[in-house]
Protein backbone atom coordinates (compact mmCIF):
# COMPACT_ATOMS: atom_id res chain seq x y z
CA UNK A 1 0.00 0.00 0.00
CA UNK A 2 3.18 2.32 0.36
CA UNK A 3 3.97 2.82 -3.39
CA UNK A 4 2.63 6.22 -3.90
CA UNK A 5 5.73 9.19 -4.65
CA UNK A 6 4.31 11.44 -2.38
CA UNK A 7 1.19 10.84 0.65
CA UNK A 8 -1.43 12.40 -1.90
CA UNK A 9 -0.68 9.11 -4.07
CA UNK A 10 0.01 6.83 -0.99
CA UNK A 11 -3.28 7.57 0.30
CA UNK A 12 -5.19 6.84 -2.92
CA UNK A 13 -3.62 3.94 -3.35
CA UNK A 14 -4.11 2.52 0.21
CA UNK A 15 -7.71 3.34 -0.30
CA UNK A 16 -7.97 1.63 -3.32
CA UNK A 17 -6.35 -1.59 -1.71
CA UNK A 18 -8.44 -1.46 0.87
CA UNK A 19 -12.16 -0.99 -1.45
CA UNK A 20 -10.43 -3.47 -3.67
CA UNK A 21 -9.86 -6.17 -1.08
CA UNK A 22 -13.98 -5.47 -0.11
CA UNK A 23 -14.92 -6.53 -3.08
CA UNK A 24 -13.04 -9.58 -3.00
CA UNK A 25 -13.97 -10.83 -0.04
CA UNK A 26 -17.52 -10.11 -0.77
CA UNK A 27 -17.45 -11.45 -4.59
CA UNK A 28 -15.96 -14.41 -2.89
CA UNK A 29 -18.33 -14.85 -0.07
CA UNK A 30 -21.17 -14.97 -2.63
CA UNK A 31 -19.63 -17.77 -4.26
CA UNK A 32 -19.59 -19.60 -1.05
CA UNK A 33 -23.32 -19.26 0.03
CA UNK A 34 -26.51 -20.96 -1.27
CA UNK A 35 -28.61 -18.36 -3.24
CA UNK A 36 -31.20 -16.48 -0.42
CA UNK A 37 -31.85 -13.21 1.64
CA UNK A 38 -27.67 -13.59 2.71
CA UNK A 39 -26.69 -13.86 -0.98
CA UNK A 40 -29.21 -10.81 -2.15
CA UNK A 41 -27.77 -8.92 0.87
CA UNK A 42 -23.73 -9.64 0.08
CA UNK A 43 -25.25 -8.27 -4.01
CA UNK A 44 -26.56 -5.07 -3.10
CA UNK A 45 -23.17 -4.12 -0.45
CA UNK A 46 -21.36 -5.03 -3.24
CA UNK A 47 -23.05 -3.04 -5.72
CA UNK A 48 -22.77 -0.07 -2.96
CA UNK A 49 -18.95 -0.73 -2.83
CA UNK A 50 -18.67 -1.08 -6.84
CA UNK A 51 -19.98 2.27 -7.00
CA UNK A 52 -17.34 3.41 -4.52
CA UNK A 53 -14.56 2.16 -6.21
CA UNK A 54 -15.66 3.87 -9.65
CA UNK A 55 -16.07 6.62 -8.11
CA UNK A 56 -12.00 6.42 -6.51
CA UNK A 57 -10.97 5.69 -9.90
CA UNK A 58 -12.82 8.78 -11.10
CA UNK A 59 -10.97 11.07 -8.56
CA UNK A 60 -7.79 8.99 -9.24
CA UNK A 61 -8.02 9.91 -13.25
CA UNK A 62 -8.60 13.49 -12.28
CA UNK A 63 -5.85 13.93 -9.65
CA UNK A 64 -3.38 11.30 -10.36
CA UNK A 65 -3.61 9.84 -14.36
CA UNK A 66 -0.57 8.06 -13.83
CA UNK A 67 -1.41 5.94 -11.58
CA UNK A 68 -4.47 4.23 -13.21
CA UNK A 69 -2.08 1.57 -14.75
CA UNK A 70 -1.91 0.66 -11.12
CA UNK A 71 -5.55 0.34 -10.26
CA UNK A 72 -8.07 -2.23 -11.50
CA UNK A 73 -11.73 -3.54 -10.56
CA UNK A 74 -10.79 -6.93 -8.52
CA UNK A 75 -11.55 -10.93 -9.49
CA UNK A 76 -14.84 -10.96 -10.79
CA UNK A 77 -17.44 -13.79 -10.41
CA UNK A 78 -15.38 -17.01 -12.59
CA UNK A 79 -18.49 -17.80 -14.50
CA UNK A 80 -17.80 -13.95 -16.64
CA UNK A 81 -14.13 -15.69 -17.27
CA UNK A 82 -15.26 -18.63 -19.06
CA UNK A 83 -15.44 -17.04 -22.44
CA UNK A 84 -11.92 -15.59 -22.72
CA UNK A 85 -10.94 -19.50 -22.30
CA UNK A 86 -10.29 -22.43 -25.00
CA UNK A 87 -11.55 -25.89 -24.16
CA UNK A 88 -7.80 -26.70 -23.96
CA UNK A 89 -7.42 -24.35 -21.18
CA UNK A 90 -8.01 -24.33 -17.60
CA UNK A 91 -7.54 -21.82 -14.84
CA UNK A 92 -7.02 -22.23 -10.95
CA UNK A 93 -7.73 -18.99 -8.84
CA UNK A 94 -6.18 -18.91 -5.60
CA UNK A 95 -7.37 -16.91 -2.56
CA UNK A 96 -5.85 -17.14 0.85
CA UNK A 97 -6.82 -16.00 4.27
CA UNK A 98 -4.87 -15.43 7.51
CA UNK A 99 -7.66 -17.85 9.63
CA UNK A 100 -10.22 -19.23 7.47
CA UNK A 101 -8.30 -21.00 4.79
CA UNK A 102 -7.32 -21.34 1.51
CA UNK A 103 -9.78 -21.56 -1.46
CA UNK A 104 -9.49 -22.56 -5.20
CA UNK A 105 -11.46 -22.19 -8.41
CA UNK A 106 -10.97 -24.73 -10.89
CA UNK A 107 -12.82 -22.45 -14.36
CA UNK A 108 -12.66 -23.93 -17.62
CA UNK A 109 -15.05 -23.43 -20.91
CA UNK A 110 -17.47 -26.34 -19.51
CA UNK A 111 -17.86 -25.67 -16.01
CA UNK A 112 -16.94 -24.44 -12.42
CA UNK A 113 -15.71 -26.27 -9.40
CA UNK A 114 -15.22 -24.50 -5.61
CA UNK A 115 -12.75 -26.02 -3.73
CA UNK A 116 -11.51 -25.07 -0.08
CA UNK A 117 -8.19 -26.35 1.34
CA UNK A 118 -7.73 -26.34 5.45
CA UNK A 119 -5.09 -24.23 4.50
CA UNK A 120 -3.84 -20.99 6.88
CA UNK A 121 -1.45 -18.14 5.42
CA UNK A 122 1.24 -18.93 7.34
CA UNK A 123 1.73 -22.57 6.79
CA UNK A 124 1.43 -21.92 2.86
CA UNK A 125 4.03 -19.70 3.73
CA UNK A 126 5.70 -22.89 4.90
CA UNK A 127 4.61 -25.28 2.52
CA UNK A 128 6.07 -22.79 0.01
CA UNK A 129 9.34 -21.60 1.67
CA UNK A 130 10.10 -25.25 2.60
CA UNK A 131 9.70 -26.04 -1.02
CA UNK A 132 11.96 -23.51 -2.55
CA UNK A 133 14.67 -24.01 0.47
CA UNK A 134 15.08 -27.90 -0.85
CA UNK A 135 15.24 -26.70 -4.61
CA UNK A 136 17.90 -24.27 -3.77
CA UNK A 137 19.84 -26.63 -1.71
CA UNK A 138 19.34 -29.21 -4.46
CA UNK A 139 18.34 -31.75 -1.86
CA UNK A 140 16.98 -34.90 -3.82
CA UNK A 141 15.28 -36.18 -1.09
CA UNK A 142 13.19 -33.26 0.57
CA UNK A 143 12.22 -31.85 -2.98
CA UNK A 144 10.48 -35.33 -4.00
CA UNK A 145 8.70 -35.39 -0.66
CA UNK A 146 7.70 -31.80 -0.67
CA UNK A 147 6.73 -31.80 -4.24
CA UNK A 148 4.61 -34.60 -3.53
CA UNK A 149 2.98 -32.67 -0.56
CA UNK A 150 2.32 -29.53 -2.31
CA UNK A 151 0.81 -31.35 -5.10
CA UNK A 152 -1.57 -33.21 -2.41
CA UNK A 153 -2.09 -30.13 -0.89
CA UNK A 154 -3.19 -27.68 -3.83
CA UNK A 155 -3.49 -29.37 -7.04
CA UNK A 156 -4.91 -32.95 -6.15
CA UNK A 157 -7.97 -31.40 -4.87
CA UNK A 158 -8.88 -29.40 -8.21
CA UNK A 159 -7.10 -31.58 -10.91
CA UNK A 160 -9.50 -33.70 -11.30
CA UNK A 161 -11.48 -30.69 -13.18
CA UNK A 162 -9.04 -29.95 -15.54
CA UNK A 163 -10.17 -29.43 -18.96
CA UNK A 164 -7.11 -29.77 -22.06
CA UNK A 165 -3.76 -29.81 -21.22
CA UNK A 166 -2.77 -26.07 -20.27
CA UNK A 167 -3.22 -24.74 -16.99
CA UNK A 168 -3.08 -21.08 -15.95
CA UNK A 169 -2.33 -20.31 -12.02
CA UNK A 170 -3.73 -16.90 -10.84
CA UNK A 171 -1.60 -17.42 -7.38
CA UNK A 172 -2.10 -15.38 -4.49
CA UNK A 173 0.11 -14.53 -1.54
CA UNK A 174 3.30 -17.03 -1.74
CA UNK A 175 2.03 -19.24 -4.15
CA UNK A 176 3.58 -16.37 -6.54
CA UNK A 177 6.97 -17.83 -5.83
CA UNK A 178 5.42 -21.75 -5.90
CA UNK A 179 7.30 -23.41 -9.21
CA UNK A 180 4.15 -25.38 -9.86
CA UNK A 181 5.72 -27.18 -12.95
CA UNK A 182 8.28 -29.18 -10.31
CA UNK A 183 5.13 -30.43 -8.02
CA UNK A 184 4.14 -34.23 -8.56
CA UNK A 185 1.58 -35.85 -10.67
CA UNK A 186 1.29 -39.34 -11.15
CA UNK A 187 4.94 -40.20 -10.70
CA UNK A 188 6.14 -37.39 -12.88
CA UNK A 189 6.80 -33.60 -12.80
CA UNK A 190 3.53 -30.90 -13.48
CA UNK A 191 5.57 -29.63 -16.58
CA UNK A 192 5.28 -33.32 -17.91
CA UNK A 193 2.05 -33.47 -18.71
CA UNK A 194 1.05 -29.74 -18.95
CA UNK A 195 1.87 -26.61 -20.31
CA UNK A 196 1.95 -23.54 -17.72
CA UNK A 197 1.15 -20.01 -17.29
CA UNK A 198 0.58 -17.63 -14.60
CA UNK A 199 -1.18 -14.04 -14.25
CA UNK A 200 -0.73 -11.60 -11.50
CA UNK A 201 -5.04 -11.25 -11.55
CA UNK A 202 -7.75 -12.57 -13.36
CA UNK A 203 -8.56 -9.21 -14.94
CA UNK A 204 -5.60 -10.05 -16.93
CA UNK A 205 -7.04 -12.63 -18.54
CA UNK A 206 -8.88 -11.29 -21.91
CA UNK A 207 -4.93 -10.22 -22.54
CA UNK A 208 -3.75 -13.42 -22.00
CA UNK A 209 -5.68 -15.13 -24.92
CA UNK A 210 -5.08 -12.00 -27.49
CA UNK A 211 -3.18 -13.35 -30.71
CA UNK A 212 0.02 -11.71 -31.30
CA UNK A 213 0.89 -10.55 -34.52
CA UNK A 214 3.60 -12.24 -36.61
CA UNK A 215 6.48 -9.18 -36.50
CA UNK A 216 9.56 -10.05 -37.41
CA UNK A 217 12.25 -12.05 -34.89
CA UNK A 218 14.09 -9.24 -34.07
CA UNK A 219 15.86 -9.34 -30.51
CA UNK A 220 17.30 -6.89 -28.20
CA UNK A 221 19.29 -8.15 -25.94
CA UNK A 222 21.02 -6.50 -22.84
CA UNK A 223 23.53 -8.13 -20.70
CA UNK A 224 26.92 -7.16 -18.49
CA UNK A 225 25.77 -4.08 -17.53
CA UNK A 226 28.70 -1.75 -15.64
CA UNK A 227 26.92 -1.89 -11.28
CA UNK A 228 30.85 -1.29 -10.10
CA UNK A 229 29.92 -4.58 -7.85
CA UNK A 230 30.86 -7.57 -8.79
CA UNK A 231 28.33 -9.50 -6.89
CA UNK A 232 25.37 -7.99 -9.37
CA UNK A 233 27.02 -10.03 -12.32
CA UNK A 234 26.09 -12.27 -14.04
CA UNK A 235 28.35 -14.37 -15.02
CA UNK A 236 26.87 -16.05 -17.74
CA UNK A 237 24.94 -13.21 -19.09
CA UNK A 238 27.15 -12.58 -22.37
CA UNK A 239 27.09 -16.35 -22.76
CA UNK A 240 23.28 -16.28 -23.13
CA UNK A 241 23.53 -13.45 -25.83
CA UNK A 242 25.61 -15.07 -27.95
CA UNK A 243 23.84 -18.47 -28.04
CA UNK A 244 21.04 -16.09 -28.66
CA UNK A 245 22.56 -14.39 -31.35
CA UNK A 246 23.73 -17.61 -32.91
CA UNK A 247 19.22 -18.54 -32.84
CA UNK A 248 18.38 -15.10 -34.31
CA UNK A 249 20.53 -13.56 -36.95
CA UNK A 250 18.37 -10.54 -36.39
CA UNK A 251 19.84 -9.88 -32.78
CA UNK A 252 20.73 -6.04 -31.43
CA UNK A 253 23.33 -6.95 -28.17
CA UNK A 254 23.73 -4.02 -25.84
CA UNK A 255 26.49 -4.83 -23.28
CA UNK A 256 28.67 -2.65 -20.81
CA UNK A 257 28.51 0.75 -20.49
CA UNK A 258 26.03 0.78 -23.48
CA UNK A 259 23.68 -1.23 -21.26
CA UNK A 260 22.22 1.76 -20.28
CA UNK A 261 18.56 2.57 -18.24
CA UNK A 262 18.05 5.22 -21.39
CA UNK A 263 19.01 3.20 -24.10
CA UNK A 264 17.10 0.24 -22.52
CA UNK A 265 13.79 3.05 -22.45
CA UNK A 266 14.35 4.29 -26.08
CA UNK A 267 15.72 1.38 -27.78
CA UNK A 268 13.50 -1.47 -26.71
CA UNK A 269 10.31 -0.51 -28.73
CA UNK A 270 9.61 -2.59 -31.93
CA UNK A 271 11.82 -5.44 -30.76
CA UNK A 272 9.77 -8.66 -31.18
CA UNK A 273 11.88 -10.49 -28.33
CA UNK A 274 13.57 -8.58 -25.56
CA UNK A 275 16.28 -10.20 -23.12
CA UNK A 276 17.83 -8.32 -20.23
CA UNK A 277 20.48 -10.52 -18.54
CA UNK A 278 20.60 -8.03 -15.43
CA UNK A 279 19.81 -8.16 -12.00
CA UNK A 280 16.04 -7.78 -10.99
CA UNK A 281 15.37 -5.74 -7.58
CA UNK A 282 12.39 -6.28 -5.42
CA UNK A 283 11.64 -3.43 -2.99
CA UNK A 284 8.22 -4.45 -1.16
CA UNK A 285 8.14 -1.46 0.94
CA UNK A 286 7.92 0.61 -2.13
CA UNK A 287 7.01 -1.70 -5.01
CA UNK A 288 6.97 0.60 -8.34
CA UNK A 289 10.91 1.25 -6.70
CA UNK A 290 11.20 -2.47 -7.36
CA UNK A 291 14.01 -1.97 -11.18
CA UNK A 292 16.22 -3.92 -13.88
CA UNK A 293 19.73 -2.46 -12.49
CA UNK A 294 21.12 -1.13 -15.72
CA UNK A 295 24.42 0.98 -16.39
CA UNK A 296 24.39 4.22 -14.25
CA UNK A 297 25.05 6.85 -17.30
CA UNK A 298 24.11 9.91 -17.91
CA UNK A 299 23.21 11.38 -14.80
CA UNK A 300 20.65 8.61 -13.98
CA UNK A 301 20.89 5.91 -11.86
CA UNK A 302 20.75 2.96 -13.95
CA UNK A 303 17.63 1.43 -12.10
CA UNK A 304 14.72 0.76 -14.47
CA UNK A 305 12.04 0.85 -11.79
CA UNK A 306 8.14 -0.18 -12.04
CA UNK A 307 7.47 3.16 -12.45
CA UNK A 308 9.66 4.30 -15.12
CA UNK A 309 8.08 1.04 -17.02
CA UNK A 310 4.91 1.63 -17.06
CA UNK A 311 5.10 4.57 -19.34
CA UNK A 312 7.29 2.69 -22.13
CA UNK A 313 5.69 1.19 -24.95
CA UNK A 314 7.64 -2.23 -26.05
CA UNK A 315 5.01 -4.45 -27.73
CA UNK A 316 7.69 -7.57 -27.49
CA UNK A 317 6.26 -10.84 -28.14
CA UNK A 318 7.98 -11.66 -24.81
CA UNK A 319 9.81 -9.93 -22.65
CA UNK A 320 12.99 -12.67 -20.58
CA UNK A 321 14.12 -11.65 -17.14
CA UNK A 322 17.23 -14.03 -16.33
CA UNK A 323 18.43 -12.07 -13.50
CA UNK A 324 15.73 -12.37 -11.10
CA UNK A 325 16.11 -13.53 -7.17
CA UNK A 326 12.64 -11.94 -5.84
CA UNK A 327 13.20 -13.19 -1.77
CA UNK A 328 10.45 -14.53 -1.17
CA UNK A 329 11.10 -14.38 2.43
CA UNK A 330 11.53 -10.29 2.65
CA UNK A 331 8.18 -9.85 0.24
CA UNK A 332 5.99 -12.76 0.89
CA UNK A 333 3.25 -11.31 -0.66
CA UNK A 334 5.16 -10.23 -3.76
CA UNK A 335 4.22 -7.16 -4.21
CA UNK A 336 7.48 -6.02 -5.80
CA UNK A 337 7.46 -9.03 -8.20
CA UNK A 338 3.85 -7.89 -9.35
CA UNK A 339 4.69 -4.62 -9.46
CA UNK A 340 7.50 -5.74 -11.97
CA UNK A 341 5.24 -7.77 -13.82
CA UNK A 342 2.07 -5.64 -14.25
CA UNK A 343 4.50 -2.90 -15.76
CA UNK A 344 6.01 -4.97 -18.27
CA UNK A 345 2.69 -6.66 -19.19
CA UNK A 346 1.41 -2.67 -19.38
CA UNK A 347 3.84 -1.84 -22.17
CA UNK A 348 2.22 -3.68 -24.76
CA UNK A 349 4.24 -6.82 -24.20
CA UNK A 350 2.57 -10.35 -24.70
CA UNK A 351 4.34 -12.11 -21.79
CA UNK A 352 7.04 -12.15 -19.04
CA UNK A 353 9.26 -14.75 -18.76
CA UNK A 354 11.32 -14.67 -15.67
CA UNK A 355 13.06 -16.74 -12.70
CA UNK A 356 11.99 -17.55 -9.06
CA UNK A 357 15.62 -17.80 -7.70
CA UNK A 358 18.93 -16.66 -9.57
CA UNK A 359 20.20 -19.94 -11.26
CA UNK A 360 23.60 -19.19 -11.52
CA UNK A 361 25.49 -22.02 -13.61
CA UNK A 362 25.71 -22.68 -17.00
CA UNK A 363 22.24 -24.67 -17.30
CA UNK A 364 20.56 -22.07 -16.79
CA UNK A 365 22.20 -20.38 -20.63
CA UNK A 366 21.40 -24.37 -21.88
CA UNK A 367 18.25 -24.10 -20.67
CA UNK A 368 17.41 -20.67 -22.24
CA UNK A 369 19.42 -22.06 -25.53
CA UNK A 370 17.04 -24.72 -26.62
CA UNK A 371 13.83 -22.05 -24.90
CA UNK A 372 15.24 -19.62 -27.91
CA UNK A 373 15.64 -22.34 -30.16
CA UNK A 374 11.46 -23.13 -29.79
CA UNK A 375 10.45 -19.85 -30.29
CA UNK A 376 12.84 -19.39 -33.16
CA UNK A 377 10.25 -21.84 -34.84
CA UNK A 378 7.11 -19.55 -33.94
CA UNK A 379 6.55 -21.93 -30.69
CA UNK A 380 4.00 -20.11 -28.57
CA UNK A 381 6.04 -19.34 -25.82
CA UNK A 382 4.31 -21.32 -23.06
CA UNK A 383 5.03 -24.47 -25.43
CA UNK A 384 8.56 -23.40 -26.13
CA UNK A 385 8.75 -23.02 -22.02
CA UNK A 386 7.85 -26.40 -21.52
CA UNK A 387 9.62 -28.18 -24.23
CA UNK A 388 13.40 -26.45 -22.47
CA UNK A 389 11.77 -27.97 -19.36
CA UNK A 390 11.14 -31.21 -20.73
CA UNK A 391 14.54 -31.69 -22.87
CA UNK A 392 16.21 -30.46 -19.02
CA UNK A 393 14.03 -33.07 -17.39
CA UNK A 394 15.07 -35.74 -19.66
CA UNK A 395 18.97 -34.81 -19.30
CA UNK A 396 18.45 -35.44 -15.37
CA UNK A 397 18.87 -31.68 -14.89
CA UNK A 398 17.51 -30.96 -11.25
CA UNK A 399 14.14 -28.58 -10.64
CA UNK A 400 16.54 -26.03 -9.60
CA UNK A 401 18.19 -25.35 -13.05
CA UNK A 402 14.93 -25.81 -15.26
CA UNK A 403 11.94 -25.06 -12.79
CA UNK A 404 12.96 -21.54 -11.61
CA UNK A 405 11.85 -20.27 -15.34
CA UNK A 406 7.79 -18.99 -15.45
CA UNK A 407 5.90 -17.64 -17.86
CA UNK A 408 3.16 -14.42 -16.91
CA UNK A 409 0.61 -13.18 -19.64
CA UNK A 410 -0.33 -14.66 -23.26
CA UNK A 411 0.87 -18.56 -23.29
Amino acid sequence: EHIGRDPAEREVLTEEVELGEVINGIQRRILQVEDGPATDELRERLMLVEDAYRDLRGRIGAKHGGLLPLVEIRPVEPSSLQGFLDENTTLFDYFVTAEDGLYVWAINRAKIHFEKIDLTRQELRGLVFSFLQAIRGKDKRKIETLSRNAYDVLLRPVIPFVSGDRIGFVPDDALLYLPFAATNYRGRFLAEGFRIFHLPGTGLLEGAVKRVSAAPQDVLAFGKPDLDNEALDLDHGLLEIERIRKRFSGTTAVVGEEATEANAAERAAGYDLLHFAVRGQFVPEDPLDSALLLTPANGRDGRLTAREIFDLRFDARAVVLTGCDPMPEADPEGKGWIAMHRALLRTGSASVVSTLWFVADRAAVHGLDIFYRQLGKREPVADALQAMQLQMIREGQPPYAWAAFVLTGKY
